[in-house]
Formats: structure tokens, sequence, C-alpha cells
């Protein structure tokens, strides 16, 4: 699940998570993702996001409906992309449009036309946003008009000036993190248990059992 896009809200604010199919691990056929969403909220404190979704094998030969790139990368020197949509073998035609929020400034700009098989369009995209300090994953959806294909998720990524976070990294901020949490308060004993060890009675023990840990000097104190 992609970070929140604003986490704190003010009565009637709204905000939007973006639940993000990772298709690289995905094995071919149906897939469900789930994701909780949990807040302070007395009436909903945790709130459920799924969304289901089928993986091919290889998209160049079930699909109907063909894209490049198949990945977008945007950064310094790529503020400009585009995206190339073909209808290689549907017979209805298509008609690309984005659905979902926008985030990091990435505008989307469609031609809204439709497309006959054997032809194509092209979307365009552009960043307009700061460098962050390491990569942004994130993907964009496009609603196509099929039966057959009726979405398409694209990833991108934007670079940052010291590239992907490394698991080690988000290790080290999570022990940081637990680091700079107050230690848990004591919880004090009851009287219940005081009282009981007044009461105790000692116990038995030998006296050759008993040792002196600290011995005091063999002469007779006070002296004769």
């Amino acid at each position: 699940m992609a970070p929140v896009h604003k986490n704190v809200l003010a009565p009637g604010d709204s905000t939007v998570v973006e639940l993000v199919f990772n298709g690289k691990t995905a094995r071919v056929g149906p897939k469900t993702v789930n994701a909780t969403v949990s807040s302070n909220d007395s009436t909903a404190a945790g709130m459920r996001l799924s969304f289901s979704a089928r993986a091919v094998a290889d998209t160049d030969t079930v699909s109907t409906i063909l894209f490049s790139p198949r990945l977008i990368e945007f950064g310094k020197g790529q503020e400009k992309r585009q995206i190339v949509f073909e209808n290689v073998k549907d017979s209805s035609n298509i008609v690309i449009s984005h659905v979902g929020y926008l985030m990091d400034d990435v505008v989307v700009k469609t031609e809204n036309e439709s497309v006959k098989m054997g032809n194509g369009t092209t979307v365009k995209l552009e960043w307009d946003g700061d460098t962050p300090e390491y990569d942004i994953e994130r993907s964009l959806t496009f609603e196509t008009g099929s039966n057959k294909v009726p979405r398409i998720s694209i990833p991108y990524v934007i670079k940052g000036t010291k590239g992907p976070k490394l698991p080690a990294q988000q290790h080290a901020a999570k022990a940081v993190s637990k680091a700079n949490q107050p230690p848990p308060a004591k919880t004090p004993a009851s009287r219940t248990a005081v009282g009981n060890a007044a009461t105790q009675k000692p116990a038995h023990v030998k006296a050759d059992t008993l040792k002196a840990t600290n011995p005091v000097d063999q002469q007779q104190w006070p002296p004769k």
C-alpha cells in the first residue's frame, strides 16, 4: 500500500489511499489484494480495502491491447514522457482514460479518441514536482472501455537523489523510531502482594549452611 496522501483530517475533510498491486511476484491467474487502513476513529478504527486482478503470462500474446513502455521513469531531464496504447485485436473500439488520484505533481493528458482495431493512441505525461531524496514507486491506472481488458495499470518511478531506499535503511529507520519511544511505565505492586510479603514467615535454614559474604575480623570486637 502506498503512503497516505494526507494522514490528518479535519471534520469534513478527505484524503486518498492508493492500493498498488505488484505483478512482479504474482502467479498467473486471479489474485485478490487486501489492505487495512487504521485510524483513531472510534466508529471505524479499521477499514479494509480490496480489489481483484488477473495476472497473465505474457501480455504480448494474450492481451488485445498493448502499451509501451512497460515502466515510466521520471527524473531530471525526463520530466515529459508518453505511453503508446495499441488496439491489436479487440473488435470493439477502445477509449483510453485515466482513473484514480494523481500524486507527485504528475499530469496525464489523453486524446479521448475512439481507437479501432489495428490503430493506436498516445497518452502524454508530465512531472513537475521536486526531486525526492529516494526513489518513489507508484502506478497509473487507465480504463479502456473494453470488456476483455477493462483496465490497465502501468508503474512509474520518480528518481531520487540517493536512488532506491535499501531494506537495511528501512530497518534502521524503524530501530530509531523505537529508540525514541518513552520507556513503558512501571506497574506498582498491589497492596495485597505487599501485605502478603510483609506477613510471610522467614524460611528456616540450618546454621551450618549459612556463609558470611563479608566476614569480619577474627578478633573479638569490641576488644576486652
